[in-house]
């Protein structure tokens, strides 16, 4: 799981980005696009909501929420 590799985490984070991973694994393209669609308000609202970089994940449910981010990068 990405939050275990302290490198790729570092990476996604040094390089500034706003990730969402999907964290569920052997799912149908079908089923992966259902979870993202379902998501979309939720990742919008972490899109609002976190300025700096950060990995976020995305259940097989369609749930998004924040899964790592330095101590920076919230709005008021």
């Amino acid at each position: 799981m990405l939050r275990y590799r302290e490198t790729e985490t570092a990476a996604l984070l040094g390089a500034n980005v706003r990730a969402f991973v999907l964290t569920s694994g052997n799912l149908r393209a079908d089923q992966m696009v259902e979870a993202f669609v379902k998501a979309l308000p939720g990742m919008q609202r972490l899109l609002r909501k976190v300025t700096g970089p950060f990995v976020a994940r995305v259940t097989r449910g369609g749930k998004a929420d924040l899964l790592l981010a330095p101590k920076k990068g919230m709005r008021e």
